[in-house]
């Protein structure tokens, strides 16, 4: 349990630094950065445990490495999009509830009653996080970049981002819980994450991100005051004032340890699994899977993000779906 509550912590910290990134960068510089810090890992760990693995499970590793990178992307957006940060990783927390599907129709493991009610209690939250921005306390920046076409955008983001974490988290898994060809070194594990990780950078390299993109500053969002100032240095500079500035070093660091913390947090995830019992794998997947209340206790204590009474109830009835999954 004490690897599975360190997972549940890490992960919380990279879904809090996505954040902080994501105020600074570009969703693809984020992205790319992110990745990057998971490659150094990766190039420091090879000479370390080697990429000696059994065909199939390189398959499912680089698999489950695209799927999650593709999620990461997604949940990016997702935020830039304008969804709030806390509601946002939540939503993309709940990948158990599709793993316990993929353990039903692939390891024939029938979900339980309760894993049922929790399937339903998850769906119940996503209604919950679909309300107007307007309403409740939700701060004014949110509530000027949350049209109701842009809500259903950035869920929908969220609902893609919690399927390629889905893929990501039942193909590790599958590569702890299969019979095993040969007998592997002790150092699998981070053999494991390496090939997880090259999966991870092809995605990157197919999107092409820059890395030196800023994150965009509209003029709607400048206070009216502000607007003509704006426009009248767009003239001068004739470019985006964005554009022309270098990259944000904060933000780069942010999203850097954004990929340290999925790094090791997956490290602390395969030792859970590991470690634990056959029959309680579903448990380290979805007590891990309950960062999303960690990232949103974040965000309030040290960004003030505030979220309407509904949202937070979401958020409350989430972490109830992910203890009956369990």
């Amino acid at each position: 349990m004490v690897y599975t509550f360190t997972t549940m912590l890490l992960w919380g910290l990279w879904g809090f630094f996505s954040a902080l990134a994501e105020k600074r960068l570009a969703g693809k510089t984020t992205f790319a950065w992110h990745c990057i810090a998971i490659a150094v890992c990766a190039a420091f760990g090879t000479p370390l445990v080697g990429l000696q693995l059994p065909r199939d499970q390189i398959g499912l590793l680089l698999l489950g490495g695209a799927g999650y990178a593709q999620g990461a992307m997604w949940m990016v957006d997702a935020i830039a999009a304008g969804g709030p940060v806390g509601v946002v990783v939540t939503i993309a927390s709940m990948y158990p509830m599709l793993v316990v599907v993929l353990n039903w129709l692939f390891l024939a493991r029938v979900p339980t009653l309760r894993q049922a009610g929790g399937v339903i209690t998850a769906l119940a939250s996503l209604l919950c996080f679909m309300q107007s921005s307007g309403e409740g306390s939700d701060t004014p920046l949110r509530r000027s970049r949350s049209t109701a076409s842009s809500r259903f955008r950035w869920i929908g983001l969220c609902m893609l981002a919690l399927l390629g974490y889905a893929v990501w988290m039942f193909a590790t898994e599958l590569c702890v819980l299969l019979p095993q060809p040969w007998p592997l070194p002790p150092a699998v594990q981070g053999t494991r994450l390496i090939w997880s990780a090259i999966g991870c950078s092809v995605i990157c390299v197919l999107h092409q991100p820059s890395l030196t993109s800023n994150r965009d500053i509209h003029p709607e969002h400048i206070p009216t005051s502000n607007q003509d100032a704006y426009h009248a240095c767009q003239k001068v500079v004739g470019m985006d004032i964005q554009k022309s500035a270098l990259v944000d070093r904060k933000g780069v660091i942010s999203a850097f340890a954004m990929g340290l913390g999925m790094v090791f947090g997956s490290v602390t995830f395969l030792l859970a699994v590991k470690t634990a019992p056959p029959i309680d794998d579903n448990s380290v997947c979805v007590i891990s899977g309950m960062y999303g209340g960690i990232t949103t206790l974040l965000m309030r204590v040290f960004l003030n993000e505030q979220l309407s009474y509904l949202r937070y109830c979401g958020i409350v009835i989430a972490l109830i779906a992910g203890s009956l999954l369990a």
